[in-house]
């Protein structure tokens, strides 16, 4: 069998990851109980991560999966801080009363889930629109539990996971681009139905930036394909020294690039863009770059979109910017 006909055999063994699909299946038990016996109340397993709340598993219908907040107004934050596993009326809880949400919100049940590590992953939540009457029960003990449990499955689901991903890793890795050594298309593609399921079960961060190398066909045609070889691998280098070991970067078309960053927060990756900018004018390499980034569950392909719409206007911008009339040769034109 060819490496091709490898990944076509593969493409469904990626789209399955094991550990990611425990977790949602489980989150997705556990938040439909809590609604059965509660059914008044919206339960949400949660993602807390770089400033912001993703409820990924939900049942009920004060709001709906993928829904994203800013941590600092969340009712989660302040449990967190110290605050009551159960608060009947958010208004008259002064560690609760402060957050803008107790005009909507005025029930809430809330534990933590965290990583191996100790640190927060997100909440085990549930959210009343009307004060928690005294007949409806939750219980704190139980509610506490299901959050432990939740947190050792997801303690497992990430070394399953890890696990896989080094044959999943490798199988990208295969598909190579033979110019620039870099990931081809369809490695890319691969690395995307991978990674939308760290989207969509866990609520990793998730960053797309496409690079497309300007006037490349210029450079080709009066200096030379052999000159535009060199500036597709310049390229390619300044893209592989800045990625992490996990990042995945790819040459999708003649001209074109993309990388994917899981776990950046959005000032991180602004960051990484910044620095993409530099070391490609230091190597000479003139591109335009876009970026987008993920936080709930999407296709990668819509976010792919968002990106290359965000470098066609930096292309734009930089025709537009630059004033003088292209050379005959004799240098790389940006």
């Amino acid at each position: 069998m060819t490496v091709a006909e490898t990944a076509e055999s593969s493409a469904a063994h990626l789209t399955t990851k094991p550990g990611s699909g425990l977790f949602s299946q489980a989150s997705m038990r556990v938040v439909a109980e809590l609604n059965r016996r509660h059914v008044d109340m919206t339960w949400s397993v949660s993602r807390v991560d770089h400033g912001h709340q993703v409820h990924l598993h939900v049942a009920g219908d004060i709001f709906a999966a993928g829904t994203t907040v800013e941590w600092d107004d969340t009712l989660c934050k302040r449990m967190l801080a110290g605050g009551a596993h159960i608060v009947p009326d958010t208004m008259a809880d002064s560690n609760y009363a402060d957050s803008a949400l107790v005009e909507h919100i005025r029930g809430y049940a809330g534990m933590p889930i965290t990583n191996p590590d100790g640190e927060t992953f997100g909440v085990l939540c549930g959210l009343r629109r009307d004060p928690l009457p005294g007949d409806l029960d939750v219980d704190v003990e139980m509610l506490g539990l299901l959050g432990g449990l939740l947190s050792d499955l997801l303690a497992t689901a990430r070394l399953v996971d890890a696990s896989a991903s080094k044959e999943q890793s490798a199988l990208i890795q295969a598909q190579t681009d033979h110019l620039t050594g870099l990931t081809n298309r369809r490695g890319w593609d691969l690395a995307l139905r991978q990674a939308e399921l760290a989207v969509s079960s866990y609520g990793d961060h998730v960053t797309v930036v496409v690079m497309d190398i300007d006037r490349l066909k210029h450079v080709n045609d009066t200096e030379g394909h052999a000159v535009g070889d060199d500036m597709l691998r310049d390229a390619a280098r300044v893209l592989r020294e800045l990625v992490r070991r996990d990042d995945v970067v790819a040459r999708v078309g003649g001209d074109e690039f993309a990388i994917l960053f899981i776990g950046l927060g959005d000032d991180e990756a602004t960051a990484r863009l910044g620095q993409l900018r530099a070391e490609l004018d230091n190597a000479e390499v003139a591109a335009s770059l876009g970026m987008a980034t993920a936080t709930q569950a999407i296709e990668l392909m819509s976010l792919v979109s968002a990106a290359d719409q965000r470098m066609y206007v930096d292309k734009r911008q930089r025709r537009a910017a630059r004033v003088s009339p292209e050379p005959s040769g004799g240098g790389r034109v940006g």
